[in-house]
């Protein structure tokens, strides 16, 4: 039969749209497993690459599983109040698992408290960085400064990798930035993919929205006004628990 036949067309894309659903199927999958795993504090596994076969060194792991965490949190949806899982926005901010703010109220309604670092702080305690630094560093640009500064714990922008705390802001913004964001990938084409909390971007259900979304970040901007990469921070591994 030739390859060119109608037959064989059809075949062919009844063989590309089982491909797309098993793939839907799995991604369903693993998006339950991570958040399960997150609810239940067991550590969400690290496996070779092909660019890697012995596996990551030991701080690429860790920072790997601050991306899986905020993937996890991402596919959750976490939207602002009244908005689907907003409860999740308390839990990054007073929790022992997140910042272990809990003197603060309770978070209950949008703009009650910027938590963009509180969510950052979960995903890195869950990546096994020590509570005071969660505690004391992340929730803040300030903070994150001071706690860097003249340290290797400043990471040279044109060396972002996945996991690293980006901040962002405009270029006539303080001297510390103006908002906290994870890195998912390497820069590409002059941007930065993240994740992050307290912004506008795609939530996990694929609409626009305000909480836990993806972004794309730009090093530069025509804009003095638009939110460029300002600083990036990466753990030290005196940082961690272990």
């Amino acid at each position: 039969m030739s390859e060119s036949s109608p037959i064989m067309r059809v075949l062919r894309q009844g063989h590309k749209q089982v491909e797309r659903e098993v793939d839907t199927a799995i991604r369903h999958y693993q998006r339950e497993l991570r958040m399960w795993m997150v609810d239940h504090g067991i550590e969400i596994p690290d496996f070779p690459t092909p660019d890697k076969p012995n596996g990551p060194n030991a701080l690429h792991t860790k920072m790997r599983k601050v991306v899986s965490t905020a993937q996890a949190e991402w596919e959750r949806v976490v939207v602002e109040p009244p908005n689907q899982g907003w409860e999740r926005i308390d839990h990054y901010i007073r929790s022992a698992e997140g910042s272990g703010w809990s003197w603060l109220k309770p978070y209950t309604r949008d703009g009650q408290t910027a938590w963009c670092g509180h969510f950052a702080s979960f995903c890195w305690r869950a990546a096994g960085v020590k509570h005071d630094v969660v505690y004391s560093a992340t929730p803040s640009t300030y903070r994150l400064s001071r706690w860097a500064k003249g340290t290797a714990r400043v990471v040279d922008l044109d060396n972002i990798r996945p996991g690293d705390l980006v901040v962002v802001g405009p270029t006539v913004d303080s001297p510390y930035g103006a908002h906290i964001t994870i890195a998912t990938a390497k820069a590409k084409n002059g941007f930065i993919e993240t994740i992050e909390g307290n912004a506008k971007g795609n939530a996990g259900n694929g609409a626009w929205a305000e909480g836990v979304v993806t972004q794309k970040r730009p090093f530069s901007a025509t804009s003095n006004s638009t939110y460029i990469i300002r600083f990036a921070y990466r753990p030290l591994k005196e940082d961690f628990d272990e």
